[in-house]
């Protein structure tokens, strides 16, 4: 849960750094954690939701998107890594809310 948490935050933040030009430590930290944990932990989200995400599947899977989408974004010639965060991050946002609110449902008591 603290995975999907974390990579909710990244997913939320980024993308409003990046939009309000925020101070660049802070906004280069969001969107490592978007470009390393949101998009593994959105796809596993949705292909195996009971289970917990193992960390090292999660990073390898987020680099192979991230760099599928770069290499689309230079072969298409349009490159815009601003656009590519606001995707990812619309993209991911969604899976990850609904599996995190699954996780709180599931851990509350009735």
């Amino acid at each position: 849960m603290r995975l999907r948490a974390l990579a909710l935050a990244g997913a939320a933040g980024a993308p409003l750094l990046v939009a309000l030009d925020g101070p660049a430590g802070l906004r280069l930290a969001f969107v490592l954690v978007l470009l390393l944990l949101a998009p593994g932990t959105a796809a596993l989200s949705v292909a195996r939701p009971a289970s917990h995400p193992e960390a090292g599947l999660v990073v390898g899977l987020s680099l192979a998107v991230a760099i599928l989408a770069g290499q689309a974004m230079i072969l298409l010639d349009a490159w815009s890594p601003e656009a590519a965060t606001y995707l990812l991050a619309l993209a991911c946002g969604p899976p990850l809310a609904l599996a995190l609110a699954r996780d709180l449902r599931l851990r509350s008591p009735a």
